[in-house]
């Protein structure tokens, strides 16, 4: 039988909420960047944007203001893999939709 201190347990992910989005942290991407996220988001929902609408408006968005190569998921189940710049990277939850968003100049 092993010792309690040998048994390891898999850490959980922990979530910053931030003006009601719960985003996985550490944050990997500034401030500034997830402001107009949250902004763009919210504004889409507010118009009715469907899913596809509200990522392809984002991605607009991010690579007009913040440089091309931008990727912008969003769904309700899914898993990626991806490659992305430093600083770039972030994935969160919002009224029953999950995001990942990075970008990546490979």
């Amino acid at each position: 039988m092993q010792e309690a201190s040998q048994i390891t347990y898999a850490t959980y992910p922990e979530y910053k909420y931030i003006d009601g989005f719960e985003f996985l942290t550490p944050l990997e991407m500034p401030e500034n960047i997830i402001d107009d996220i949250i902004y763009t988001i919210k504004g889409g929902i507010k118009t009715k944007l469907s899913p596809g609408e509200l990522t392809d408006h984002l991605k607009k968005i991010l690579d007009a203001n913040y440089g091309k190569y931008w990727h912008v998921f969003c769904g309700k189940n899914f898993g990626a893999f991806s490659v992305h710049d430093r600083y770039r990277f972030v994935f969160f939850k919002y009224k029953a939709m999950s995001y990942l968003i990075y970008k990546s100049t490979y």
